[in-house]
């Protein structure tokens, strides 16, 4: 099934408050953006739109111009003290000093949170945006120094109800939440194996698993995960008191967790896929190298390895648009949980390309297989319809194979991709909400490619792009 071809964003959304930070990591005392793992409130974004910087971006906004710069959101004094960090929960040895380094990071942040919003300097505003993404980045390092230390901890003395567990089941859960799962299995599986298990465990387990490509250890979590969502579904359905609009919304959402989990539970199909895929990637390291490029964000860099073998047209075309400076402040317009995150469209809503479209290299025999980190290319529901835009899986999904051209993988920094804004055309509900700002293409650098020209072969007219969708089926 493909979906219809996007519309343009009904809500205006000041930009200059949008880092729009994915829901990982909260700011402590009130920060409400951190390490680009938390949503801005609605609260948030109408108190910050009085500010002259949220002002200014509404002109822009309204002149159909926007961009996802990477700044600090404004401090907001009267926010809950959550602590999804589990800063308080840092008690033990090795949790503890990295925590209290954490906490002075936070401190920093917010005073520099402040300096931007009282700045009335272009140049000084400019510095403290790149400050800011710095700082993101440490943030990221000193987190993962707590996690290090709960770690160590735990292994220390591995009690589930001590704090160390706490803090890494909480961790595991909201990082699978959010598609950051890189370094994550070692860590459910230590907790499996200590005895933890819960209805949301199970999920959890089983989506980290098939995202590091261990589908046979999946396949228990996943179908314990399966169990307890129907009988929740007809617990759902025999509620009588319910308000049934209500209860149609949770109802679609448990249904596309059941369909995600339908996806996902099918280890022999993927085994078979994974073995196919560590063979290809074999040959890449016995070969020529490969083309990289690093794709710089509004939430941080991440790089790519390109399937020249495979797709060598759709490479080429790739690093065209690269070295053109084609993606340059385009945004990540649709990005969906659990599934994939799309950009390079000059349209900005989903139907825009380059002015041109490329071949579409399926031949059925060397195709490339789609699992968590691979680059597709969007096209329509015609062949021969890419041009521009891309997307990124979050995890496998065999409902691809054979319908999109599958040219690359990320190869450094996939969380970055995980913490990319939220951002779904297609549902009606959040146009009525304040939106969360897509992220953006900073700027892309071609780091490696092969000697000869890249010449692009191309098809002049280029129909409208449809992407793929997360219930496509075989």
């Amino acid at each position: 099934m493909f979906v219809a071809p996007f519309r343009r964003d009904s809500v205006s959304r000041p930009v200059a408050l949008m880092i729009s930070c994915s829901p990982v990591i909260l700011i402590l005392a009130g920060v409400a953006c951190w390490l680009a793992c938390c949503h801005m409130s609605a609260a948030q974004a109408q108190d910050a739109a009085q500010t002259k910087t949220a002002a200014q971006a509404t002109d822009q906004s309204q002149a159909n111009v926007t961009s996802a710069a990477p700044i600090p959101p404004k401090p907001d004094t009267a926010s809950p003290l959550d602590d999804p960090l589990g800063l308080e929960l840092a008690k033990t040895t090795a949790l503890d000093a990295n925590a209290h380094e954490m906490r002075g990071h936070l401190k920093r942040m917010r005073e520099l949170a402040i300096k931007y919003h009282l700045s009335e300097d272009p140049t000084e505003t400019k510095k403290l945006q790149v400050e800011w993404l710095g700082m993101l980045a440490t943030g990221h390092k000193l987190h993962q120094k707590m996690i290090d230390g709960a770690v160590a901890d735990f292994k220390a003395n591995p009690k589930l109800d001590g704090q160390a567990a706490t803090f890494l089941i909480q961790v595991t859960g909201r990082n699978a939440d959010n598609d950051r799962f890189d370094g994550m299995y070692e860590i459910v599986k230590m907790l499996k194996e200590h005895g933890h298990s819960s209805q949301q465990f199970d999920l959890c387990y089983g989506l980290t698993a098939t995202a590091n490509n261990q589908f046979a250890d999946a396949e228990a979590s996943l179908n314990a995960a399966t169990k307890n969502l129907e009988k929740s579904m007809q617990e759902l359905a025999d509620a009588p008191k319910m308000d049934q609009k209500e209860k149609e919304m949770i109802g679609k959402k448990m249904f596309e967790v059941y369909e995600l989990i339908r996806e996902q539970n099918n280890a022999t199909v993927y085994q078979t896929l994974w073995e196919a895929e560590l063979k290809a990637r074999e040959a890449d390291a016995a070969g020529e190298p490969l083309p990289r490029v690093l794709i710089q964000t509004t939430k941080g860099d991440f790089e790519v390895e390109l399937f020249e073998n495979e797709a060598p047209n759709t490479v080429a075309n790739f690093i065209a648009l690269c070295e053109q400076g084609f993606f340059d402040k385009l945004p990540f317009h649709r990005v969906l949980r659990h599934f994939m995150a799309q950009g390079g469209d000059p349209a900005r809503d989903g139907t825009g390309g380059p002015g041109y479209s490329i071949r579409t290299e399926l031949n059925g025999k060397t195709d490339r297989n789609f699992f968590r980190g691979t680059l597709g290319m969007a096209t329509a529901a015609m062949p021969d319809s890419g041009g521009s835009q891309f997307f990124i899986c979050y995890l496998p999904r065999n409902s691809l194979n054979g319908k999109y051209v599958a040219f690359g993988r990320v190869v450094e920094n996939m969380n970055i991709v995980g913490d990319l804004a939220r951002i779904n055309p297609e549902d009606k509900e959040a146009e009525e909400q304040v939106q969360e700002m897509p992220d953006e293409i900073i700027a892309t650098k071609v780091l490696r490619k092969r000697k000869h020209p890249y010449k692009v072969e191309k098809i002049l007219q280029m129909p409208p792009v449809q992407a793929p969708s997360p219930d496509a089926q075989q």
